[in-house]
């Protein structure tokens, strides 16, 4: 927990218990993974930010990664979440007509959902999302 403009610096011993070359620095052989992944919420969990690392570079191989957009409503506007079961890098939103999201070309971890807020759109929008990383393209 963290109070009002304050900070802390915390060593990847600290955060796993035991030493563990995060940044293959050592080269103790391959790196152990290839993603790791910070996300900062408030106290209810909400979404402020979130950081990604990738030791062993960026792989944009194409594959299946579990990618999916639905339209919803959340606080009285319409939104878009967006969900991938892989990791998913550089995603991209893009609208058939007028309007754009709140982010566009951002990362999805293992698992994560992200809502987008949509800004300019006109009736019910439609549109595509990718990934750089994806062998697919998801049609909301």
């Amino acid at each position: 927990s963290l109070g009002p403009r304050a900070a802390v610096t915390l060593t990847s011993t600290a955060l796993l218990g035991r030493f563990f070359d995060a940044t293959t620095a050592y080269r103790f052989g391959p790196a152990a993974h290839t993603l790791a992944h910070l996300r900062l919420t408030d106290r209810d969990g909400a979404f402020l930010a979130e950081a990604f690392h990738f030791p062993a570079g960026r792989d944009a191989t194409p594959r299946e990664l579990g990618l999916s957009a639905a339209l919803g409503e959340e606080r009285g506007g319409l939104n878009l979440r967006v969900s991938a079961e892989r990791h998913a890098l550089g995603v991209h939103v893009a609208f058939d007509g007028e309007g754009r999201p709140s982010d566009n070309w951002f990362h999805l971890a293992p698992g994560a959902e992200r809502h987008l807020a949509l800004v300019g759109t006109k009736g019910r929008p439609s549109g595509t999302v990718r990934a750089v990383n994806g062998s697919e393209t998801v049609r909301f």
